[in-house]
């Protein structure tokens, strides 16, 4: 059973949909925008669950006890429709086959009938524009919510008629906590996941228990423990290795800036304030007495150019091994 006491981070926008969901006044086309795993799409579900509840009265809460919420629970609730596509983008068949021709249906059994869009930024410009005749004259019932990692992908006629609620990074001791709590694992585990995750709950709580996630923090941690002397060949085949998908350099960027943070931590003479990699305290002191601070200067710096290029979709392995060069 989901409710909104589940979701941590964001606590703005969540007192904002919760009031949308007391006093029963949701807008027609909602957009919930920010990076994958940030809870986006659990929001998304909580805020349908509680709108759509039969026994809610002027609460916000879902009851978790009518037929609706009993159907939601259960994946069946037939007024709540998740829009799914198997291609690499949305097409606007798709779009057309399970929105548009489902929502001139009046809902089976709720006052509304929603609709949740993940990874709405793979809409091509067609499908895009078929939705958009439904987001000019939507019916009274009807509620879009689209989930995007990018509102820049849409049409500025799509921008302009949905209500945008940005997700932030919540913060690595918020999701530490809740780490431990909900999978009752080791503060070192919880804190190395969270810091990795870039202020995502939902990457922390997937990777936690994840052997590929393991891996990839163990390769990293070698390379950030060798950084002022790695051999030329280490850092090619570390380029060629990690340079397969965004995702994976975003991993190590991630993994690098919070090494950095505690070794200029320690360097300013507060060891005990080292947040995440507090096992290594040997060895951050080591790197703080031998680099100064324009060498992580320059790191950090190198590590901005590096994404922007990557958002320009600039030959990943190069610019890694670039960066690494730096190290």
């Amino acid at each position: 059973m989901r409710n909104w006491n589940e979701i941590i981070g964001n606590k703005r926008i969540l007192d904002n949909l919760k009031s949308v969901v007391a006093e029963n006044r949701p807008a027609h086309a909602i957009a919930f925008h920010g990076p994958d795993g940030i809870g986006k799409r659990t929001v998304a579900e909580i805020f349908a669950k509680s709108l759509q509840c039969e026994n809610r009265g002027s609460s916000s809460e879902p009851c978790g006890k009518c037929r609706s919420c009993l159907q939601f629970d259960s994946g069946n609730q037939p007024d709540v429709i998740r829009v799914s596509h198997e291609k690499a983008a949305i097409s606007v068949d798709d779009i057309r086959n399970q929105l548009i021709a489902q929502m001139q249906i009046k809902p089976y059994s709720s006052p509304r009938k929603i609709f949740i869009v993940d990874e709405a930024e793979k809409m091509n410009e067609q499908a895009q524009n078929a939705l958009l005749k439904t987001l000019e004259e939507p019916p009274e019932y009807g509620i879009i919510i689209l989930l995007t990692n990018n509102m820049e992908s849409f049409l500025e006629t799509i921008r302009s008629r949905v209500v945008c609620y940005d997700f932030m990074p919540v913060g690595t001791d918020e999701i530490k906590s809740f780490l431990i709590k909900e999978k009752k694992i080791p503060d070192y585990q919880a804190r190395i996941a969270a810091g990795a995750s870039g202020g995502c709950p939902g990457l922390a709580y997937i990777w936690v228990d994840s052997e590929e996630f393991a891996e990839k923090r163990e390769y990293s941690e070698r390379i950030l423990k060798k950084i002022g002397e790695l051999p030329a060949g280490t850092i090619i085949a570390t380029a060629k290795e990690n340079a397969k998908n965004k995702d994976d350099i975003e991993f190590f960027l991630r993994m690098l800036e919070n090494w950095i943070r505690d070794v200029l931590v320690v360097k300013g003479g507060a060891p005990k304030k080292v947040s995440m990699f507090t096992e290594e305290i040997k060895i951050l002191k080591k790197q703080a007495d031998s680099l100064d601070y324009e060498f992580f200067g320059e790191i950090l710096d190198a590590i901005e150019v590096l994404r922007e290029r990557l958002r320009y979709n600039v030959n990943a392995e190069i610019s890694f091994e670039d960066l690494l060069l730096r190290l």
